[in-house]
């Protein structure tokens, strides 16, 4: 008969010793029964309530063509099927429609035919289902107990975190716990990664190649990594070299664990009026504030980078950023600026025309090196303030949570008398922290010695200058054609501070004028442009005349 050895264990309540046990007993009743191995299944993990055609390894064989190379399911016990008494009973109608048969070690008399057989083996399948459905409730109630103590209930390790064993004390004894502590290597990826967001500007998409190219494990990868160096047993501790995805990026920078805050369906868990903490912060509350504003008000910061360096620097009157185009002609390579709506939109707008690339590199060159060519580079350094407003503001919540819950208490009951108590408490703290003084945040400028003209120079990496361009708000609009062009320069009245702060690789978070904002505002203007042009292309000249005195940022 042909065998299909089957070995299962849940993730939960045993290691991986009890598979080797399972496989030791099934290759024994194989051997000594005359039989031939068809294939060995070995789902690690896998929970007895998942059903059989959903198990990762199990579910294949139950189709075709694998379905026909097996005569006879064969298990140690009979609750290494399933304990679940509805997948049972689905599963015996599978083995009866399918002729097959079912093996169990430990019960070698189980009799699926007759239905007296399968009453016996259906009181089996509701023992092991009862049993299962205990262990749920009594982790149930280990995981509300755990979160009540603030101690690691299970489960997935937020990003940035690692879970390490304590000592304690729980119900009158000493037992040993878990709790979650900061990963040093992990929490370093979130603080880059947040300081690249919002420091920097950086795209989300630039991020993750960079993670990408230097090979830094993702989340899950991360989490293989730790189990493999803490030799846990039935989790999964192979690296399998996953790629980074904007969406990762995202998720982990959104989510309140990053503060050390205990979540519940997404949101922070509350307790007496504030939300729980049981870890130390990767980022403060200011912080955490500021990285979610940058995904709130950054559109399409996922995008993938572009090959272009113009990409959102250079623009057609129509409001459109242009793209690059290579034509090739007589064996020779030639690229090209055009207006975009062709790609985005599939229509040609009619007002921008094919530029060459080298003829933008230049011009542009020479107008931003003329505005600034000759300012000394300075680098800034972030000194952080000290400034307690975000916890007065915290406690002030939870006091305003509690009074609302006080109005539900019973008075003079123990409710009212802790709520009471916990409000003076917070209450204490708000008094205490604001006599402390607000010392503001600031960036120290030290000059450098170096102007732009010359680090221009030295770097002739057009990717890197045009990503200088876009990051410093440097917008070109154009119009014409090569040989005669028009164009406007539209140039932030701060340009040098802002091409300071990109070359330092800082851009102040306290700036209320974010790049996404400049690109709206410069739109806008470009899209006055346009208006002169479409009614009436004689005015081509003479409007670009008067916008070049009233739209540009220069001083």
């Amino acid at each position: 008969m042909r065998i299909l050895k089957v070995r299962r264990i849940s993730r939960d309540t045993e290691t991986s010793s009890a598979l080797v046990s399972q496989g030791v007993e099934l290759d024994h009743a194989i051997k000594t029964g005359g039989h031939t191995l068809a294939g060995d299944v070995e789902d690690s993990t896998v929970s007895g309530a998942v059903n059989l055609d959903q198990r990762p390894k199990l579910g294949k064989w139950l189709k075709k063509p694998l379905l026909d190379d097996w005569d006879a399911l064969m298990v140690t016990t009979q609750d290494r099927i399933t304990r679940d008494d509805l997948h049972w009973w689905s599963f015996v109608a599978f083995v009866l429609a399918n002729d097959k048969t079912v093996i169990v070690l430990d019960d070698p008399g189980l009799d699926l035919v007759t239905p007296n057989g399968r009453a016996i083996a259906g009181f089996k399948a509701a023992q092991a289902a009862n049993y299962r459905l205990d262990v749920v409730k009594k982790k149930k109630k280990q995981v509300e107990h755990y979160k009540a103590m603030d101690f690691w209930p299970g489960g997935q390790v937020p990003y940035g975190y690692m879970k390490v064993k304590f000592r304690t004390v729980d119900n009158g004894r000493e037992v040993i716990r878990w709790k979650l502590v900061i990963d040093p290597i992990s929490s370093a990826i979130v603080r880059e990664i947040w300081d690249r967001l919002v420091n920097k500007q950086d795209k989300v998409a630039v991020i993750r190649r960079d993670l990408n190219a230097h090979g830094i494990l993702t989340p899950t990868d991360h989490q293989r990594w730790r189990n493999a160096q803490e030799g846990r047993e039935g989790v999964s501790c192979e690296v399998r070299g996953a790629k980074w995805g904007n969406g990762a990026i995202r998720d982990i920078m959104t989510r309140h664990t990053l503060m050390g805050v205990a979540t519940e369906n997404g949101k922070p868990r509350m307790r007496d009026g504030l939300p729980v903490q049981w870890a130390e912060p990767i980022l403060t509350k200011s912080e955490f504030d500021a990285v979610q504003k940058i995904f709130t008000t950054r559109k399409g910061s996922h995008r993938a980078p572009s090959s272009n360096p113009f990409l959102y620097v250079v623009y057609c009157p129509c409001g459109t950023a242009f793209h690059g185009s290579l034509q090739r002609m007589r064996g020779k390579d030639y690229h090209y600026l055009k207006c975009g709506s062709i790609n985005n939109a599939g229509v040609n707008c009619g007002m921008g025309k094919h530029f060459r690339k080298e003829w933008v590199s230049t011009f542009l060159e020479d107008q931003v090196l003329s505005q600034i060519g000759s300012v000394e580079i300075t680098e800034k350094t972030f000194q952080p303030g000290h400034d307690r407003t975000q916890e007065i503001e915290s406690l002030k919540q939870g006091i305003s949570n509690l009074t609302e819950s006080l109005a539900h208490a019973e008075p003079g009951s123990l409710a009212m008398t802790t709520i009471m108590e916990k409000m003076n408490e917070y209450s204490t703290q708000v008094t205490e922290l604001e006599k402390e003084p607000v010392v503001p945040a600031r960036w120290v400028e030290t000059p450098t010695g170096k102007t732009y003209a010359t680090e221009w120079e030295n770097d002739q990496d057009w990717n890197k200058r045009g990503e200088v361009l876009r990051k410093a708000g440097v917008r070109l609009v154009l119009g014409g054609t090569m040989d005669n062009p028009t164009s406007i320069l539209v140039l932030p009245k701060d340009l040098a501070a802002r091409a300071g702060d990109v070359a330092a690789g800082t851009v102040d978070p306290k700036l209320e004028e974010t790049v996404a904002a400049i690109l709206d505002e410069d739109v806008k203007n470009v899209l006055i442009l346009a208006d002169f042009i479409k009614r009436d292309p004689e005015l081509v000249k003479e409007s670009l005349a008067k916008l070049r005195a009233t739209e540009q940022r220069a001083a």
